[in-house]
């Protein structure tokens, strides 16, 4: 089961998810996964944004992402990026 937590501001809405999420995604798809290395901010994750998904993932997690095809982008590309 997953946790909703909503936070709805204006016109948006954010929704904090906390449980098991399985995202099931075609090869073609896995070029649309951006990781930025949180080595400037002192932590060895990463950030994965794909799509409106945002979360902190490990380095072993990259890694495996990376070998697929996702794409590293440098953390000023991702300023605006909050999990």
């Amino acid at each position: 089961m997953v946790e909703v937590e909503l936070n709805k501001i204006m016109q948006h809405a954010n929704l904090k998810l906390h449980g098991t999420i399985e995202l099931f995604l075609l090869e073609d798809k896995y070029q649309e996964i951006f990781l930025a290395q949180r080595t400037a901010e002192g932590s060895d994750n990463y950030y994965l944004h794909y799509h409106a998904l945002r979360c902190e993932i490990s380095e072993a997690s990259a890694q495996e992402l990376i070998a697929l095809g996702a794409r590293v982008l440098d953390l000023d590309d991702l300023k605006n990026f909050r999990v």
